[in-house]
């Protein structure tokens, strides 16, 4: 990967690497991973969903991506706000670069499904037995329609709406 074009840091993890926003093809909300020393790397859909198919507690990674996903609003300009529930520092990793492209989804011009489209994908894996290249593509070969009616047969909008956790003052 090249270098990043505008990069703006929306998480630092405590071993020190960043995750941060750039300019990517389509906008300003390319999700980047930046180690010392090495090249940023920006993680496609494939990818993530590829890392979450080696999840052993699946029921229990979903519930983080749901929780993660009642927190995002597009308002927001980086994951301070958000609580991400983990284990381990992978994890934090992972769920975090998930709820940045959830971000980056709701923060799209026009969109119509937002972060929606990133829960889906993330269910198709781990509770419908999706590869992660199914996951990753099969909404790119769908009409938003129909998307949406897979949202609501599997429940994902309601499911994303109760799992959000009061914040404790």
């Amino acid at each position: 990967m090249r270098k990043l074009k505008n990069p703006r840091i929306i998480k630092t993890f405590r071993n020190g690497h960043k995750l941060t926003f750039s300019r990517g093809k389509i906008d300003d909300y390319m999700v980047s991973v930046i180690r010392d020393g090495h090249l940023p790397m920006a993680p496609t859909d494939e990818w993530l969903f590829s890392k979450l198919a080696e999840s052993e507690d699946r029921e229990r990674i979903m519930n983080a991506i749901l929780t993660i996903a009642g927190q995002i609003n597009s308002h927001m300009s980086n994951l301070n706000d958000v609580t991400i529930p983990y284990d381990t520092l992978d994890e934090e990793k992972l769920l975090s670069m998930i709820a940045a492209m959830m971000l980056a989804e709701e923060k799209k011009e026009n969109t119509w499904l937002g972060k929606m489209i990133k829960v889906l994908g993330c269910w198709q894996v781990l509770m419908e037995g999706f590869t992660p290249y199914q996951a990753a593509n099969w909404s790119k070969e769908r009409y938003p329609s129909e998307i949406r009616k897979r949202i609501l047969k599997y429940k994902l909008q309601e499911r994303v709406m109760t799992t959000v956790q009061p914040k404790l003052l």
